[in-house]
Parts: C-alpha cells; structure tokens; sequence
C-alpha cells in the first residue's frame, strides 16, 4: 500500500447502528484516520478505533477532478455515515465535500 497522505488522531464516543437499532455510546476512545490515495480518483482512509473498541474499517473514496484541479468527493462505502471526522481531514487536505456527504 501506498504511504498515507494524511493522518487525524482525535478522541471520541463510538456506537454502531443498524437495522437492529442502535448501540450505546462508548466513553471517549482514541481513534486515527489515515488517509491514502493509490489512484488518481480512488481513495481510502483506514479508521481505526483503539481498546476497549479495538475495530478498524476502510472507508472507500470516489473523486471526481474538477475544472480549477481539485478533487471532489463524488461517492463513499463501508460505514452507513462518513463521519464529520473523516469529511475534516478531506476538507483540510483539500479535497470538496459537498455538504450532501454530511449528515
């Protein structure tokens, strides 16, 4: 795999959702995004949640080049929600997410 083109450490409460309903928040836990680019319009950021959680999911993300050069965010998969965390790091490694990626 290709080296990460940015990395976000940050703390925060983890519940999982489905059509079961949803979990109970867990207290803060430390988590890291890394964020990877192997092609010019694919990307992945790797999200792992340390102990007691101890999970880590591939988030995959589809771009689009626009006119001035940048890359927009066009799709996602693998969690239900792209997580405000996740929409941060894009934004400020430069990359466009439109507002209808944030829920």
């Amino acid at each position: 795999m290709t080296a990460a083109v940015a990395v976000k450490e940050f703390k925060s409460s983890v519940y999982w959702h489905g059509s079961w309903g949803a979990s109970k928040p867990t207290a803060p836990v430390r988590n890291e995004m890394s964020l990877y680019m192997p092609e010019p319009d694919y990307g992945m950021i790797e999200w792992i949640i340390d102990e007691p959680v101890d999970e880590v999911e591939h988030i995959g993300l589809w771009f689009e080049k626009t006119d001035t050069g940048k890359l927009s965010l066009t799709d996602y998969d693998g969690v239900a929600a792209l997580p405000l965390q996740a929409v941060e790091m894009l934004r400020d490694f430069g990359m466009i997410v439109s507002e209808d990626f944030v829920d």
